[in-house]
């Protein structure tokens, strides 16, 4: 036994002899290298940055960068991560293409939540095909072909009224649609359902102030004949879907301002809400029916809700080194997405038998290239990367928003007066124009997401070798294979470029500060930027806007638990625990016109 111990012995002993004379060889022989590398964190071997990185990355980013400067490298196993602070040196981060700077290899633990198949589980050029599906599914053009559908099974309808459809889906006709789906919206509230009909209790003499606003020949303007005619075609609305069109605003506007108050009516007069609870709830139905169709929002009131909270919790610090580590989280996050796939599944399949207008439907119908139709697990990882875009800032930073102004008096006062002001011009209207004069609360926001961005670190792979600058004027190579990152969570707090960082102060982004601007693109990073910002940015800043204007306008809230910590555990940040709130009823617009008749 001991002369095969003394085997083995000896033949570690020789082998590591081997690993030390190669070295020693290859650094005689190699080239020494010229390269300008970034400064390291120092660590224990191996594991010593593992550990730093899972305590918390904006931690370890706090206690590094007054040493080290804007640009440093981290030894995490076997990957070398370099990290970008602060917009001198972030511009190659978010400007560089693809070849150069890719995001599918450092977000593999996206694959785990969206499915196998679709965004970072496929190649480049297959990801921007998919892209391509959204794109496609948002624009004005898009919707002539949904309304051609239509108007092909109403075989009774004259040429000339197939022309006046398509002529009403312009944009500067958009407007009416969203006065008349709040008008819908509000008769339904107040109980007048349709059951009565148009002979007994009519539309026409009473509406006729839309006609201006709609125009001559549509809907108040002519017969009920003739408007029913028009309102069969009233579906194509379910389809303005999308980032970057508006068209897809005005609709969300409608269906915001419609889902808002049917949600906020079910709060009493008076009493104690989870406010953080309350707008996950709120901003998760009305993203999914504004996205999808109405068949996802009703199977979301009261299943994928829940679902969609264990995918988040599911997304962990560990999650980005080890996405299939079986811990309790991977366990739950794995369960709810083939619950979702289940669910999906089945709208999928009723939606081959029976089309819809929306942007599910555009995911079942697309092609790629090729001529390949999209896979039912394609769709369905599609339809979960939506619901994320469309949900994750707007209810986190909601909340942000509220626990900031609950705790700010001077910049609550200042929404309530901006609200009165816009009331004194339009009276209790809220439309996308007036959610777009809405200034005061715009910077309110604006803020708690630059304090708070969901997302704390954005991730590229170096395909390439390239250099940066620091405004001290140092120059690193930074090498091909390494990570490189960034951080909105810490460089929105940078000293040089905000005043008081710490601090809630929506002023400086007013004209005249715009502290924003002060160090050129990327000093604001909360929507990430160059060739990857996030094109939902003004969809959140409606949604967030449209909620808050209905809650400034009808509650008066006290915030009675402690100002809300950060949830770091999370791979998307959002409010740790509950936020509760005293809330009263009140009606603005009746207080501002009793005090002027006073």
């Amino acid at each position: 036994m001991e002369l095969g111990d003394n085997k083995i012995l000896n033949v570690g002993l020789l082998l590591a002899a081997t690993l030390l004379i190669a070295k020693l060889v290859s650094a005689l022989i190699m080239p020494r290298s010229n390269k300008r590398l970034p400064p390291v964190i120092k660590s224990w071997p191996l594991i010593g940055g593992l550990i730093r990185f899972l305590k918390g990355p904006v931690v370890m980013l706090r206690e590094e960068y007054p040493k080290l400067g804007s640009v440093f490298t981290l030894n995490l196993l076997n990957k070398n991560i370099t990290f970008f602070i602060g917009p001198e040196v972030s511009a190659h981060f978010f400007k560089a293409p693809e070849t150069d700077l890719s995001q599918q290899e450092v977000y593999q633990f996206n694959v785990p939540t969206f499915g196998p198949g679709v965004v970072f589980d496929v190649d480049y050029t297959i990801r921007q095909e998919q892209f391509r599906f959204f794109t496609e599914s948002l624009r004005v053009t898009k919707l002539k072909g949904y309304v051609d559908q239509m108007v092909m099974e109403a075989e009774t309808i004259r040429q000339e009224q197939f022309r006046f459809f398509t002529e009403s889906l312009r944009v500067t006709k958009l407007k009416g649609y969203v006065d008349q789906m709040v008008m819908e919206a509000e008769s339904c509230m107040n109980g007048f359902s349709g059951h009565v009909p148009e002979t007994d209790l009519s539309q026409q003499e009473v509406y006729q102030f839309n006609v201006p606003t709609l125009g001559p020949g549509v809907v108040f303007d002519v017969d009920y004949t003739i408007r029913q005619e028009q309102f069969r075609f009233k579906s194509c609305m379910n389809c303005f879907s999308g980032h970057g069109t508006l068209p897809y605003y005005y609709g969300v506007v409608c269906l915001d301002i419609f889902y808002r108050e049917e949600y906020f009516s079910k709060w009493g007069d008076s009493g104690e809400v989870d406010l953080k609870y309350e707008l996950e709830h709120l901003i998760i139905l009305t993203a999914s029916r504004c996205l999808l169709g109405e068949e996802v929002r009703n199977k979301l009131f009261d299943d994928v809700s829940a679902l969609f909270h264990d995918l988040d919790n599911g997304m962990l610090p560990i999650s980005v080194i080890f996405p299939y580590l079986p811990i309790p989280a991977h366990r739950r996050r794995d369960n709810a997405r083939k619950k979702l796939a289940e669910i999906f599944a089945t709208i999928i399949n009723s939606r081959k038998r029976k089309a819809e207008n929306d942007m599910l439907q555009c995911f079942i119908d697309s092609k790629y290239k090729d001529g390949r139709l999209t896979t039912e697990s394609e769709i369905t990882g599609l339809l979960i990367a939506a619901l994320f875009a469309g949900q994750h800032t707007s209810s986190i930073t909601s909340t942000w928003t509220g626990a900031y102004l609950l705790c700010n008096n001077n910049y609550m006062s200042a929404v309530v007066d901006e609200q009165k002001n816009l009331m004194k011009k339009h009276g209790n209207k809220v439309d996308h124009d007036i959610l777009s004069e809405m200034e005061v609360l715009y910077r309110c926001i604006k803020e708690a997401l630059r304090l708070h961005p969901p997302l704390i670190m954005l991730l590229r792979s170096s395909h390439s070798d390239f250099s940066v600058t620091t405004r001290e004027g140092k120059e690193y190579d930074i090498p091909k294979g390494h990570i490189v990152a960034t951080s909105p969570a810490f460089a929105n707090r940078l000293p040089h470029i905000y005043k008081n960082p710490a601090s809630y102060d929506p002023d400086r982004f007013a004209p005249g500060r715009e502290e924003d601007k002060a160090a050129g693109a990327f000093s604001y990073i909360s929507f990430g930027g160059g060739r990857h910002g996030c094109l939902g940015e003004p969809f959140a800043y409606l949604q967030i806007k449209a909620i808050w204007s209905h809650l400034l306008r009808n509650f008066e809230f006290e915030l009675i638990s402690p100002f809300p910590e950060i949830d770091w555990n999370a791979m998307v940040v959002g409010v740790k625990g509950e936020v509760m709130v005293k809330y009263k009823r009140r009606k603005l617009y009746t207080e501002l016109a009793d005090s002027v008749s006073a």
